[in-house]
């Protein structure tokens, strides 16, 4: 009777251990797999802002050269108005559109642009928007 109960006791340890043990298991997978998701996505996500970054130089050298032009039929920039990318809308996976929020032009002459970029991966759908206040003397 006790070595029936000794090895029914067994059993039931050798079952918890594996019960625990695959518990275990697939908590570390999952851990795994949630982390391998978010780097990725971190990944997307940066490449999305490292390209609204180039557009946003792009446009900075624009507004220096005074050579910005928007998609208005004067090709003048003016509040509210998409700027024109020319072959930067497209890059790689990346479909990016910029526009001028608004032209505060001082007294002194001085021009403060808000610029605003959004930048969408077409593959995957991770968006980056990126706003700027650009000022020139």
């Amino acid at each position: 009777m006790m070595e029936k109960f000794r090895k029914g006791l067994a059993l039931i340890t050798a079952l918890a251990l594996t019960l625990i043990a695959l518990v275990l298991s697939v908590s570390l997978f999952f851990m795994l797999r949630s982390s391998t998701f978010m780097s990725g996505a971190y990944k997307r996500y940066t490449s999305s802002l490292e390209v609204n970054k180039g557009i946003a130089n792009y446009i900075i050298q624009g507004i220096l050269d005074d050579e910005l032009k928007c998609l208005t039929l004067d090709g003048k920039c003016v509040n509210n108005s998409e700027i024109d990318l020319d072959g930067l809308s497209t890059i790689g996976d990346y479909r990016s559109k910029a526009k001028v929020l608004s032209i505060v032009e001082l007294p002194d002459g001085t021009r403060i642009y808000s610029i605003e970029i959004e930048t969408q991966n077409e593959k995957t759908g991770e968006k980056s928007v990126v706003d700027f206040v650009y000022k020139v003397d």
